[in-house]
């Protein structure tokens, strides 16, 4: 897996298709890259299709300095340009969804659309405190308990509780902290891009009327809501989540 130094932190990351127009994925608090391989496969036929490590997860460095949610923009931004990438689609899943507002706040001028995964615009305050002892096995478990629908299929359940166990455990509550100290609201109110906002109707981290705010506040936009689907619909029900991806990205194209 190639890596680039980006803002002095080595960063992991994949990239697929050779089309001129690039979909970049962006993953939650302490998942990696490999939670889009459902949609890189998928998208990389019709799309420059890039996924990366955020700092502090999978196999990018951990920072020396404190996580931000602006740490995580600037490393998006730096390996896009690094990539020689003017403009994308951009596409985040809840800690995700807030970097790909940020780099929006910061730079609008690389976005093409905008896709929310399981969003909030402002997160509630980090438990950390409650964290601090627990091992991050345990911390594994019980994310796959709650992020998923209770029908998930064990093999998925396994899959996401070993991977928040792999993060490093401070890098995972510098990021959970940090996901919680923005509001995004005035953002929302500013997108002038397609934006598509997915969520599912069993989420009890980033529930329906939250995805309903942000559709709202953002003119143009669209709601789509996944039945039967918990904090990962990606996950959960990646072609159904596919083609609901596939066909807002197709509207913006003829209609663009």
């Amino acid at each position: 897996m190639p890596q680039v130094e980006v803002n002095g932190v080595k960063i992991s990351y994949i990239i697929e298709g050779d089309s001129p127009t690039a979909l970049i994925f962006i993953h939650g608090l302490g998942e990696y890259l490999e939670s889009w391989k459902n949609q890189i496969t998928f998208f990389s036929k019709d799309y420059r299709t890039v996924a990366l490590d955020l700092r502090g997860h999978g196999k990018s460095a951990v920072p020396k300095k404190r996580i931000e949610i602006g740490d995580f923009a600037a490393d998006v931004k730096g390996l896009i340009d690094h990539l020689g990438i003017k403009n994308a689609y951009f596409c985040g899943l809840s800690m995700g969804a807030l970097v790909v507002l940020e780099l929006y706040k910061k730079h609008p001028e690389y976005f093409l659309g905008i896709i929310l995964v399981a969003a909030r615009h402002q997160f509630p305050p980090a438990q950390t405190g409650a964290l601090e002892g627990m091992r991050m096995e345990i911390l594994g478990e019980e994310v796959a308990t709650f992020a998923l629908a209770a029908n998930a299929p064990e093999a998925l359940r396994n899959e996401v509780a070993k991977m928040v166990a792999a993060t490093n455990k401070g890098a995972y509550l510098q990021s959970a902290e940090a996901t919680s100290m923005l509001d995004y609201s005035e953002v929302l109110s500013s997108v002038k891009v397609p934006t598509l906002i997915v969520v599912g109707d069993l989420d009890i981290v980033t529930p329906v009327d939250s995805a309903q705010t942000i559709n709202k506040a953002i003119a143009g936009s669209v709601l789509k809501i996944m039945h039967g689907v918990g904090h990962l619909p990606n996950r959960e029900r990646p072609e159904e989540f596919n083609s609901l991806l596939k066909g807002f990205l197709d509207t913006v194209k003829k209609t663009g």
